[in-house]
């Protein structure tokens, strides 16, 4: 029996958050990429279209526009802290490239 259906059976209440992060610890590299999606979403509702992977916890940020660029290193500040608040734990730093 797996885990998940395990804790399905043990009350049918648990919280929707829960049972999530029981199927994260299931599937091994899911969370991170999932949390990558997410701050990939963040990075372009907050800059537009930007080239986001993350690395060892860095953040890489790619853009061939020099404004956005520009941008993106006067505001990494920001960006940081938009992700800790969001994504606790994620990143470590950002590279804007």
């Amino acid at each position: 029996m797996s885990e998940v259906s395990a804790f399905m059976r043990e009350d049918n209440w648990k919280s929707l958050d829960e049972l999530f992060d029981l199927f994260l610890k299931t599937k091994p590299g899911l969370q991170s990429k999932l949390q990558a999606f997410a701050i990939k979403k963040i990075i372009k509702k907050k800059f537009g279209d930007a080239e986001v992977s993350i690395k060892d916890k860095i953040l890489l940020v790619r853009t061939k526009n020099p404004t956005l660029r520009q941008e993106l290193l006067y505001k990494k500040e920001e960006i940081k802290k938009l992700i800790k608040s969001n994504l606790a734990g994620s990143v470590d730093d950002i590279e804007i490239l």
